[in-house]
């Protein structure tokens, strides 16, 4: 992946990848392009959600939206 930082990775969730899994294969790429913008720069893409998803992010897939945070492993 270009640009890709070896000391970060995207995890994403069971219950992610199963949401991912019941959308269309062309909803599915595009979703999957847009976690690489996130995995690119977690920090800046997106926009930061309002409580009760205070510390999330959120960033537009079309018409879906997913929504991450960002933990530091030490």
């Amino acid at each position: 992946m270009k640009g890709h930082n070896p000391r970060r990775k995207l995890f994403v969730s069971r219950a992610g990848v199963e949401s991912l899994l019941e959308l269309p294969s062309s909803i599915q790429k595009q979703a999957v392009r847009k976690m690489q913008t996130i995995e690119a720069a977690p920090a800046s893409a997106g926009y930061p959600l309002r409580k009760p998803l205070q510390g999330f992010r959120g960033i537009h897939s079309g018409r879906y939206r997913i929504i991450w945070r960002l933990l530091t492993l030490e």
